[in-house]
């Protein structure tokens, strides 16, 4: 920390680093069909750990970027260690999200195809008190 008073001038040197262009797609680890419009995000592994401890803080919120119709995705980070985040709210099929930690480096980078997992489905039968069947019970789920 640098203290000013009224009056003194400094010299400040910033290092500015070169951000590296990520390229990529999403697509569903199934079919290997493209997962139009997901969203995807890069973060540095320390933001993360901030994001589970702050969860409503904003100001450590990444870009979000849109695949396009066909799932390709560029983004541009800064280089080392970062986590690659995505998941496709606008999708009418539910994929879990997908998380990848990365090493970005050089100019330009080609990430091997996101791939989103339906999630393991569940089935439920609802038995009374004697262990019967109950026909067409009332049921809500909660996903969390």
């Amino acid at each position: 920390m640098v203290s000013v008073v009224p009056g003194q001038s400094i010299l400040v040197t910033l290092n500015l680093q070169r951000v590296v262009e990520i390229k990529g797609n999403v697509r569903d680890a199934e079919t290997r069909k493209p997962v139009p419009f997901a969203e995807v995000y890069g973060n540095r592994q320390l933001l993360m750990e901030v994001q589970r401890q702050f969860p409503f803080q904003t100001w450590w919120c990444p870009k979000v970027v849109k695949a396009d119709e066909s799932g390709k995705f560029s983004l541009s980070l800064l280089p080392g260690k970062r986590i690659i985040n995505a998941w496709a709210s606008c999708s009418p099929e539910h994929f879990a999200n997908v998380v990848r930690e990365i090493e970005v480096k050089g100019e330009s980078m080609e990430l091997t195809d996101l791939l989103f997992q339906s999630p393991p489905k569940v089935s439920v039968q609802v038995v009374n008190e004697r262990g019967e069947p109950v026909p067409k019970p009332l049921s809500a789920a909660v996903s969390g």
